[in-house]
């Protein structure tokens, strides 16, 4: 099928950027995963709403709601849909100058007395799993690690101020508010040290400016979490085992116990003790979190742990992982879902092994090759 469109001198620039360092074929298969991410962000939001995920509703269905509840700031979000305090707005306009300073109080060390121990062993996974179909990974726009560090330490700073459950609705927009300066402390730091793309450490985080809502939703519904009426709890947050739903209303979480300790660790970004501008973790957060990946997250373990094998056989560059993981697409995802989501899960997992240093990326124009690295063998292995 061909459709023709009209786009703006500004979209088109954006467009062209992007071909050059997304590692997209064409320009089909780039527009085909900008609308097929639209679409996913809109059934997770419709479902939400509903609360349930036994029918997917077609695309104009899933617009009709968005026009109806999507419009305008994220304050008008309804409950049991993204996270929001329902009497607050974001100041969207704040200039970058006056919040570009420093790292935001939330986000700084802490020791391990300030939560006061309050944080729960990880529950039991009761149905072990040594295969994951790719709708099982972790959603790919979950793109980057950062923010689960940022989110850890700003939840452990208030733990000690809930001991009965820490409230979500509130708690999740104050974060998210404090990251949009962060996020714009972190862009400056970018552009001071012309990061390229792979090394930016703002990605992920919401921006300050006229898209503030926008961004601070997606920022709260993808790297915090949000609860469906039915009361499941989905997210960044979740799927790494770093929080858990306590039964009742309003919700409310508690940190698990590896959050706890994830939090208390010193980070070069937040703590200011870089070696290198790139630099997004220590060591020893590195050996924490490939730990309790291998132990908590096994769905993430085994997404590793493929791309590596990939790799290593050979599947150096996006279209040959796409064709090894092809035979982890089950048959009912893929008559709902297009080639994009494939690349949507692959590029998510690449990101997040980039920033583990399991993989690097080297790009010659808009073509890009993957390697593995000696930490990914170990990682494999282990």
């Amino acid at each position: 099928m061909i459709l023709y469109f009209k786009i703006n001198a500004r979209l088109k620039e954006i467009i062209d950027n992007l071909m050059k360092i997304g590692g997209y074929r064409d320009y089909s298969e780039l527009l085909a995963f900008a609308v097929e991410n639209l679409y996913t962000v809109e059934l997770e939001l419709a479902e939400k709403e509903s609360g349930t995920s036994e029918e997917i509703p077609p695309p104009a269905v899933t617009a009709r709601r968005r026009s109806s509840s999507m419009r305008g700031p994220a304050r008008k979000i309804k409950r049991g849909r993204p996270l929001m305090a329902p009497s607050k707005t974001v100041h969207a306009h704040v200039s970058v100058t006056a919040r570009t300073q420093q790292v935001p109080g939330l986000f700084q060390m802490i020791s391990g007395a300030v939560a006061n121990g309050i944080a729960v062993p990880v529950p039991e996974n009761n149905t072990p799993e040594t295969r994951f179909t790719l709708d099982r990974w972790l959603f790919g726009q979950i793109n980057r690690l950062l923010p689960l560090k940022t989110n850890c330490r700003a939840l452990a700073r208030v733990a000690a101020d809930f001991p009965g459950g820490i409230p979500v609705e509130e708690t999740f927009y104050r974060i998210g508010t404090e990251a949009l300066s962060l996020g714009d402390y972190l862009a400056d730091h970018d552009a001071r040290h012309q990061l390229d793309r792979d090394s930016q450490l703002a990605t992920a985080f919401p921006r300050g400016g006229p898209e503030a809502d926008k961004s601070l939703l997606r920022y709260v519904n993808l790297f915090l979490g949000s609860v469906t009426a039915q009361g499941k709890f989905s997210g960044m947050l979740q799927a790494y085992r770093m929080a858990v739903l306590l039964p009742g209303q309003p919700f409310r979480i508690q940190l698990t116990e590896p959050a706890l300790r994830f939090a208390v660790l010193a980070n070069p970004v937040l703590d200011a003790c870089q070696t290198d501008p790139r630099q997004k973790f220590s060591r020893e957060e590195i050996i924490f979190l490939l730990e309790h990946i291998r132990k908590y997250v096994p769905e993430e373990a085994f997404a590793f742990r493929t791309l590596i094998q990939a790799i290593a056989d050979g599947a150096t560059t996006p279209d040959r992982i796409e064709i090894a993981l092809r035979h982890l697409v089950p048959d009912e995802v893929a008559r709902i879902r297009t080639s994009s989501f494939l690349v949507s899960q692959r590029s998510g997992a690449l990101s997040r092994m980039a920033d583990l240093g399991l993989v690097e990326r080297q790009r010659a124009g808009v073509r890009v090759i993957y390697r593995i690295t000696s930490q990914a063998e170990s990682f494999m292995y282990h």
